[in-house]
């Protein structure tokens, strides 16, 4: 497992590029580029097919108090997953918001979720604008949503037909697709129950 997961690891880093260089220095043809992608696939692939056996699609969910936790409803649930399907779902993850950035998919508003940016930036913008309205006594209205609380249950379906969509490398969506295929959990309380809970969401 420790292994396997260095391997990956050592994958993502080589990913991490900024771009990729040829033999001059100079950067690589699109065909050299393509090729490295398909290796660096091929070298994941093969560190997951050893990490089969551990049964890496399956969760445990557990019971968290939220505060004291004497009832029920004080308790949220979240689902332990293997470290080798962390790893790779960050590679997907990485591999496609690269992507998105360079083919201008992210509108520049986004700051969440995007390398040296993050939700600070829009807090920023937000309270700048706002001091520009009251300033002239005008009114000021704004709306806080929260998609990320929502996430979870987004219909995996969907999930598909959005990463379908132009732009987006079909390899890389199929990729992203596999992950999410036959996925199962099992509640754990005082002993892990028997049942097994196949996911769809």
């Amino acid at each position: 497992m420790e292994e396997g997961e260095m391997e990956i690891g050592n994958s993502l880093r080589k990913r991490n590029l900024d771009e990729m260089m040829g033999e001059e220095g100079e950067p690589g043809s699109e065909g050299e580029v393509e090729k490295e992608k398909e290796i660096g696939w091929e070298e994941v692939e093969r560190v997951l097919k050893r990490l089969k056996k551990e049964a890496w699609k399956d969760g445990v969910v557990v019971s968290i108090a939220k505060k004291r936790g004497k009832r029920g409803s004080e308790h949220r649930g979240i689902t332990l997953i293997p470290t080798a399907y962390k790893v790779y779902a960050s590679i997907l993850a990485n591999r496609l918001r690269e992507e998105m950035v360079e083919k201008g998919m992210i509108p520049e508003s986004q700051a969440g979720f995007r390398k040296r940016r993050g939700v600070v930036d829009n807090i920023y913008t937000l309270n700048y604008a706002i001091g520009k309205r009251l300033k002239r006594k005008k009114k000021v209205m704004a709306a806080f949503v929260d998609p990320k609380a929502a996430f979870d249950s987004v219909d995996r379906r969907v999930l598909g037909k959005c990463l379908k969509k132009p732009g987006v490398n079909e390899k890389l969506g199929k990729k992203i697709m596999e992950i999410y295929e036959k996925t199962r959990s099992v509640v754990r309380m005082e002993e892990i129950r028997k049942e097994i809970l196949d996911s769809e969401r």
